[in-house]
C-alpha cells in the first residue's frame, strides 16, 4: 500500500512534467531510471551489500523482467499524456487480472475464489468509473487518438503486469534492489538513442527549467521507494494478490486529479472508488485473519 502511495506521487509528476514542458516520454524514463540506478548505488553503499549480484540460474528471468519493465514504464508515462490522470490509471488497472494469468501461466501460481472475487469487484468500480456518462472529461478530440488512446494504458497493464511476475518468479533468492538496478541500467542504456530519434523527428529540444529538475529529481526518488517495497510485496506474496491491492493507486490518482488538477469526481466514481477499496482491503483482512494464505 504504502508502495502504491509513491507511485501515484510519482505518475503525478509525470502528469505535471506534461502538462508544463515539451518533455518527452523517452526523456521520463531515462531520468527515472537513471535515478534508480544512483538511489540502488547510494543503497549498497549504505548496507555494505551488492545490489548488482544475482544467481546464474535466474538470469533470463532477469532479462525478460528488465525488457517488459521497459516497455512498460514506456506505455505507463505515456498514458498519463494522453488521457486524464485519474481515467488514464483506470483503464491500466485491468492489470490484476494480467497478473494472475500470467502467474498462473508462467509459475503456476493457485488462484484462490477469494482472488477472483476481489479482482472482479475491482474491476467492477473500475467500469463504474471509466464509463461515467457524466464525467466531463474526455479523451482528446481527435479522432486519431480517441481510437489508439486507450489502447496505451492496455499495453502499459499487460507488459507492468509481466513485469512484476518476473519480479515474483525471482523470488527472495535476490536483495529486493536487485531487479529495480537492473531494470534502470538496461533504461538508461536503451534510452539516450530513443531521445536522440524522437529530437530528430520532431525537431525540438526540451528546455530543462529549475521546476523540472526538481520535478524529475523527486520522480526519482518516488520511483525507487515505490519500486523497492514494490519488489519486496512480491517476494512476500502471490503476484495476481498483490495486483488487487495495487487498485489503491487508483484511489490516490483521483485525488491528485480534484487536488493538484482540478478535475471534480462525481458520485458513480465515488461508487467505483468505494468498490476498489472495499475489494482491496477485504483481501488484506482475510488474510490478516488467516482465512487465505
Amino acid at each position: 500500500m504504502v508502495a502504491c502511495c509513491f507511485f501515484s506521487c510519482m505518475n503525478g509528476i509525470v502528469k505535471h512534467l506534461y502538462n508544463t514542458s515539451n518533455i518527452t516520454s523517452w526523456e521520463i524514463v531515462y531520468w527515472r531510471s537513471l535515478g534508480l540506478v544512483v538511489y540502488n548505488v547510494i543503497t549498497a553503499q549504505l548496507s555494505g551489500s551488492s545490489t548488482l549480484a544475482i544467481p546464474r540460474n535466474l538470469s533470463w528471468t532477469l532479462l525478460w523482467r528488465i525488457l517488459s519493465g521497459i516497455v512498460g514504464m514506456t506505455f505507463l508515462f505515456l498514458q498519463t499524456k494522453v488521457m486524464s490522470f485519474s481515467k488514464a490509471t483506470a483503464i491500466f488497472f485491468i492489470y490484476p487480472g494480467f497478473a494472475m494469468f500470467f502467474a498462473y501461466l508462467i509459475m503456476n501460481e493457485r488462484i484462490t475464489r477469494y482472488d477472483i472475487i476481489s479482482s472482479l469487484i475491482s474491476f467492477c468500480g473500475v467500469i463504474v468509473i471509466v464509463f461515467d456518462p457524466n464525467d466531463p472529461k474526455k479523451i482528446n478530440d481527435s479522432e486519431i487518438e480517441a481510437v489508439w488512446a486507450p489502447l496505451v494504458p492496455i499495453i502499459a497493464s499487460i507488459f507492468c503486469s509481466l513485469t512484476d511476475v518476473y519480479t515474483r518468479a525471482l523470488g527472495s533468492d535476490v536483495h529486493p534492489a536487485t531487479p529495480p538496478a537492473y531494470f534502470g541500467l538496461g533504461n538508461c542504456l536503451a534510452s539516450p538513442l530513443l531521445i536522440q530519434l524522437n529530437y530528430y523527428l520532431r525537431n525540438a529540444m526540451t528546455n530543462y527549467t529549475l521546476d523540472i529538475v526538481l520535478c524529475l529529481f523527486l520522480l526519482g526518488l518516488a520511483g525507487f521507494i515505490g519500486q523497492l517495497l514494490l519488489t519486496k510485496a512480491f517476494q512476500l506474496e502471490k503476484a495476481g494478490r498483490i495486483g488487487v491491492i495495487s487498485y489503491l493507486q487508483l484511489v490516490n490518482a483521483c485525488l491528485i486529479d480534484i487536488t493538484l488538477f482540478k478535475i471534480p469526481i462525481r458520485g458513480l466514481q465515488l461508487f467505483g472508488i468505494f468498490l476498489i477499496i472495499a475489494s482491496g482491503g477485504g483481501l488484506m483482512v482475510l488474510k490478516g485473519f488467516d482465512i487465505i494464505k
